[in-house]
């Protein structure tokens, strides 16, 4: 097929033909793709930032991205990069056993796409390797040491980190450098560091410091050995709580208010309390982490443009409505019942077939009582108790 008739084919007959290993086909998508990136670059992202980018990288490792998920298909391009991939972990495994003392900045610095799979990489080759011994280290950034993943988000990935000038253990948060070119997305990720570190409150997780290292912006929190929600109702399976444990519940979530109305005293609003963010510590004691999506009362959005943030099952009817109205600290108070609502019944009070019907079942419904789906939860009064804990409280 040459060129010219190739121009004329649709995308989706393109993706067809790459799906069946049509390698013209593959070649033809990748060069609209290509210059679709090029024009984005150009007309999105601020001279400053470009030249901080590897551009020719970042649209590489995106394509082979983009086209690994067309199943079935496997061209020259995903076997170059995983060529390239198992070369460069290679590279820093070898690094490693001579003694080198890595910089996980400047693998992130000089990797934007494949940095955060390269430090993943040799975290398993130091575990495999350790023998026993004091595990190695994935290297450093700036005074912190950094110990393994723990996790991932949106905004960034949370290390385990050794604080060597105060000798103390720390969930080291840095964000990814491909979304650091990005300016909102780290005044974003700055300003939730800013907003959690004004908040001393036991139910939630404290912030010790904040920096920017080899353009890499990072924060220090405390590191809490325990399991989220989301974990907890993973690890329950299709089992309800029993009288006692929902007792429990109705406690820590009691306690969970008293750490909102900290905040909301504060004017801070954290618009993003869901199982995941809601960690048991080793003493019991429940504890809100990340304060990606938080804002000041009164303070311009920076999501005012529309952009979709939070999660649609624990998100409340305003933030469901998609509109630029006022966000109180009352949505905090509603996301928190739906999370307790969860952990009593089994499931959130609205799951609906795509992320748009479940806005709109937010919206436009009532839930189903808890009890028709659990009958062991009480009618009263402990049912009640976190909202009564909460309206109990003087005002803000």
């Amino acid at each position: 097929m040459t060129p010219i008739m190739m121009d004329e084919i649709g995308e989706n007959q393109l993706v067809a033909r790459a799906q069946a290993g049509d390698r013209a086909a593959f070649d033809e998508l990748a060069r609209r793709l290509e210059a679709r990136l090029k024009s984005f670059i150009r007309s999105q992202i601020k001279p400053t930032y470009r030249g901080r980018l590897d551009v020719d990288e970042v649209l590489q490792e995106t394509l082979i991205r983009a086209f690994q998920s067309l199943p079935g298909f496997r061209g020259k391009d995903e076997d170059d990069a995983e060529q390239r991939f198992e070369d460069l972990a290679a590279h820093y495994a070898d690094r490693l056993l001579a003694g080198d003392q890595l910089q996980a900045e400047k693998i992130l610095s000089a990797h934007p796409t494949l940095g955060h799979e390269i430090l993943e990489h040799l975290e398993a080759f130091i575990k495999c390797s350790s023998g026993g011994r004091e595990p190695a280290t994935l290297g450093t950034l700036g005074d912190y040491t950094l110990r393994r993943q723990i996790g991932r988000g949106g905004m960034g990935v949370v290390y385990e980190a050794w604080q060597n000038s105060m000798n103390r253990r720390v969930a080291l948060k840095v964000m990814p450098k491909a979304v650091a070119a990005d300016t909102r997305a780290v005044e974003r990720f700055l300003r939730e560091a800013q907003i959690a570190g004004k908040l001393a409150h036991p139910n939630i997780v404290t912030i010790h410091a904040i920096g920017i290292e080899e353009r890499v912006p990072w924060y220090a929190m405390e590191f809490v050995e325990g399991n989220t929600l989301a974990q907890v109702i993973k690890k329950r399976g299709d089992a309800l709580p029993e009288p006692a444990e929902i007792i429990r519940l109705a406690e820590s979530f009691a306690a969970v208010a008293d750490g909102l109305h900290h905040a909301h005293s504060y004017k801070i609003i954290h618009r993003d309390i869901k199982p995941s963010n809601l960690i048991l510590d080793g003493e019991g004691r429940l504890r809100i982490l990340d304060f990606g999506l938080a804002r000041l009362e009164g303070q311009e959005s920076l999501t005012a443009s529309g952009d979709f943030l939070g999660t649609p099952l624990y998100m409340s009817p305003e933030q469901a409505r998609r509109k630029k109205i006022p966000i109180d600290h009352r949505t905090d108070i509603y996301s928190l019942g739906v999370t307790l609502y969860e952990m009593l019944a089994g499931r959130p009070p609205f799951q609906g077939k795509d992320h748009q019907d479940t806005l709109s079942q937010i919206i436009e419904r009532d839930p189903v009582e808890p009890r028709k789906a659990n009958p062991r939860v009480p009618i009263s009064p402990s049912r009640r108790k976190i909202c009564s804990r909460y309206s109990s409280l003087p005002d803000r």
